[in-house]
């Protein structure tokens, strides 16, 4: 062994870690080693913090030495990467994620990309859709949609980002997915495989049903305890309720833990829980329910928000047998706080909020595709008798009405208009058989349904003339209404069907009182 002359001008940190001395101690040569890294590090720092003290120079010179310093900073951090050190690379990345962490998701190379993974997946998903490697950008969201020990909201949220990422992949991959199958898969690395865009979507929309089904019964979990503390001495069964609570803290936990299949969220959570309106999302999106259940689901719905007290007795006969029609059963909750429920029907307290229940789940449902979940004609005539009973149950208790209100109350027409858009024509098409098959009822339904007609074309024409505007391009959803509109009136049905209503009413206007009839020739007059 020949030993080596070296030169007399080498550094004493260079003879120490590389030509002996401290080279054979490992902890010493790792200080050592740290130390030189920090001395690079401390001038890059300098480099990305703003100076503290007072600047007095001009602002073109000032913008000429911030981009001075940044050129240099990155000038340091390209000839930092280019290090094949480990230790530097992640402490180059410590450094730049407290001074500059937007930096870190320009940078690339299998060391960033592992330290992102660990720190920070949110900036590793930027980086790579910054480089356009949108497959493994879905292939991250994907799979911290699955992990362990995170919120539901976050599963959502990386769904989400799922959908954002394969829209800018290649069609043909998001339609049919990455995996060992996909073409064009040989040139993606370490891609495991992950579902079609469809799929990924459904899982999105279930993760959203899911998140809905733990709002609601969390509510009802916290309703329970807070009633059981302040009635507790006047309450029976209070074993059952309290099983109740700890069924509802259980799931609430569970809807936390995984995210769950359609069928899974129906019949172990939605349904035990009574959530309907997640019921009826769930069919929507998959089918395989009988017009049955759907019907008996919206009946629950509306059950829960119609007061089931009454001044009349009468009406309080007609609700408790409303009660007793509603096959599914109710939750605890339901069950539990009506006891003390103040609100009298008569009052019509509750109307608004049932409007705006059903108006806003319709369009939630009308906007999926394959939806069969509203029926129309079914809540049409439910919502159609709730108001009857209710008119004519607010006379007898001498309670005002107003004007627009005393042959037909708008509210089942409005909260279905706002729930079905655009389609006049078929709320139209409804409202008539309606009216057709309630020929032998009372004369104030009779009346009552034609009215709507009358408010439902009025609606129809405003809306239809609001589409022609100056260039006469409408959006799409007024388009359709001037053509359905259109199309009523090419085939005759519209007048047709007015001047049969117009006759019954006519016929009809002899059973009101005085003071009536004026309201009815107005609307005789309108269906002219």
């Amino acid at each position: 062994f020949q030993s080596v002359q070296l030169p007399e001008n080498i550094p004493r940190w260079e003879l120490d870690i590389y030509h002996g001395g401290a080279v054979n101690n490992r902890i010493q040569r790792e200080k050592i080693i740290e130390s030189c890294h920090k001395i690079i590090l401390m001038h890059l720092e300098r480099l990305l913090t703003p100076d503290s003290m007072p600047n007095l120079k001009s602002a073109e010179d000032q913008e000429a030495d911030l981009k001075k310093r940044e050129q240099s900073s990155d000038n340091l951090i390209a000839h930092a990467m280019s290090s094949n050190d480990d230790a530097f690379h992640f402490r180059l990345y410590e450094l730049l994620s407290q001074f500059r962490p937007y930096i870190l998701t320009r940078l690339s190379g299998h060391r960033i990309e592992s330290w992102l993974k660990n720190h920070n997946a949110v900036m590793l998903r930027d980086s790579y859709r910054k480089q356009k490697m949108f497959t493994k950008a879905v292939q991250l969201d994907y799979e911290l949609s699955h992990q362990k020990n995170i919120s539901l909201s976050n599963r959502i949220t990386h769904l989400a980002n799922c959908l954002e990422d394969m829209s800018d992949m290649p069609k043909g991959i998001k339609e049919r997915g990455i995996g060992n199958n996909s073409k064009g898969a040989s040139t993606l690395n370490n891609i495991n495989n992950i579902p079609s865009l469809a799929t990924i979507r459904s899982m999105y929309e279930m993760s959203k049903v899911q998140l809905n089904i733990k709002i609601q019964t969390k509510a009802s979990w916290q309703q329970l305890k807070v009633f059981l503390e302040n009635e507790s001495s006047n309450i029976q069964n209070r074993d059952h309720f309290e099983r109740e609570i700890e069924k509802r803290g259980a799931a609430l936990d569970r809807l936390e833990e995984m995210l769950y299949d359609p069928s899974t969220l129906y019949n172990e959570y939605a349904r035990p829980l009574a959530v309907w309106d997640s019921c009826l999302v769930i069919i929507a999106h998959c089918g395989g329910a009988t017009n049955e259940n759907i019907h008996e689901l919206w009946q629950g719905i509306i059950y829960r928000e119609v007061p089931l007290k009454a001044i009349s007795k009468d009406v309080q006969e007609y609700l408790n047998g409303y009660r007793k029609h509603v096959r599914i059963p109710q939750d605890a909750v339901v069950r539990l706080l009506e006891q003390n429920n103040p609100i009298k029907f008569e009052h019509g307290d509750w109307i608004p909020k049932l409007k705006a229940r059903i108006s806003s789940l319709g369009q939630q449902l009308l906007k999926i595709k394959t939806a069969n979940s509203f029926p129309l004609a079914f809540l049409a005539e439910k919502l159609e008798d709730l108001a009857f009973r209710h008119r004519n149950a607010a006379k007898e208790s001498n309670i005002l009405l107003s004007s627009d209100d005393l042959l037909a109350e708008s509210w089942p027409l409005d909260c279905l208009v706002e729930a079905m858009s655009s389609s006049y024509y078929e709320l139209f098409a409804t409202y008539a058989k309606l009216a057709s098959k309630s020929k032998n009822e009372d004369p104030s339904l009779q009346t009552q349904l034609i009215v709507q007609i009358s408010r439902l074309i009025t609606k129809w024409l405003m809306e239809a003339s609001l589409a022609r505007d100056i260039d006469g391009k409408g959006s799409r959803p007024n388009v359709e209404i001037t053509v359905s509109l259109a199309s009523a009136a090419k085939k005759d049905e519209l007048n047709r069907t007015l001047s049969e209503l117009r006759q019954r009413l006519q016929i009809l206007r002899g059973s009101f009182q005085t003071n009536l009839k004026a309201a009815i020739d107005k609307v005789i007059a309108h269906l002219n």
